[in-house]
């Protein structure tokens, strides 16, 4: 038993290994393609596209923005303040009302349907489920 796992094992491993192998030359051959201007267009014609995807993961969201920007600077008083440098050198100025976290805060109406929904409904009340099989 354990001779034909072993052999499954060192097969599985070879294939890998011919896989690995046979995508590396085509993996650079990709990076090629574009050069290092192209690619900058590429992504500043992209951006929203490539930010928006679900599937372009964090890690990607900063590196993109670290390819922009040079750096931000935050100002707090009667209102928030944001000095913006990208990396080409062009400034720009963004000013948030300080209240600004009201914006997004949920409706005291959704608030009040909640609570109510809550008290209608106690923990004893049997949620109606299929069976997990």
């Amino acid at each position: 038993m354990a001779d034909s796992l072993e052999a499954e094992w060192n097969s599985k491993l070879r294939t890998l290994s011919e896989t690995q192998q046979e995508r590396e030359p085509q993996g650079e051959q990709n990076r090629k393609v574009l050069s290092e201007p192209q690619r900058a267009a590429s992504l500043a014609t992209n951006f929203p596209a490539l930010w928006r995807d679900p599937n372009t993961p964090d890690r990607g969201r900063k590196r993109m923005i670290r390819l922009l920007l040079e750096n931000i600077t935050l100002l707090r008083g009667e209102q928030i303040t944001l000095h913006i440098r990208f990396k080409g050198g062009l400034p720009k100025l963004l000013a948030l009302p300080r209240n600004s976290w009201q914006q997004r805060q949920t409706s005291p109406d959704v608030v009040k349907e909640i609570g109510r929904l809550r008290d209608q409904h106690s923990i004893s009340t049997p949620i109606h489920r299929s069976p997990p099989y």
